[in-house]
């Protein structure tokens, strides 16, 4: 996770291990917790490195911020930013979905942010202020 705060959780929601409750059908690859300073970020993340159907992904990013929600503590303050790491170009009809289809976290309502595999994941936590 290039570029990443250095205090961080990565929790890989593939992981056979974990609560059936953090496991819903539907779910991301991972779900970053970080803080750097007094900033903290909740970040679920799908990587996809050829085609993809938006509303899989979207699908995908809510259940990764589902599993968020059964994990946080109640009263932790943090930046939600659902993020897809994509290895090909992303149409514009899609990003034109991504615009549209939104993700939710505990009153918090964001746009998916899209960076390309292999790219700092800083850059999209602070795009999602």
């Amino acid at each position: 996770m290039k570029g990443a705060p250095t205090q961080r959780i990565v929790v890989d929601l593939d992981c056979g291990d974990l609560q059936p409750a953090l496991c819903s059908e539907r779910r991301c690859d991972y779900l970053f917790i970080g803080k750097e300073g007094k900033a903290s970020w909740v970040s679920p993340v799908e990587m996809k490195s050829g085609g993809f159907k938006t509303a899989e992904v979207i699908d995908q990013l809510q259940g990764g911020a589902s599993a968020a929600d059964a994990l946080l503590p109640g009263e932790m303050p943090f930046q939600f930013v659902p993020v897809l790491a994509h290895g090909g170009g992303v149409h514009r009809r899609q990003r034109d979905r991504f615009r549209s289809g939104k993700i939710h976290l505990r009153g918090q309502t964001r746009q998916v942010v899209l960076i390309r595999c292999g790219g700092p994941l800083k850059t999209a936590l602070d795009s999602g202020w």
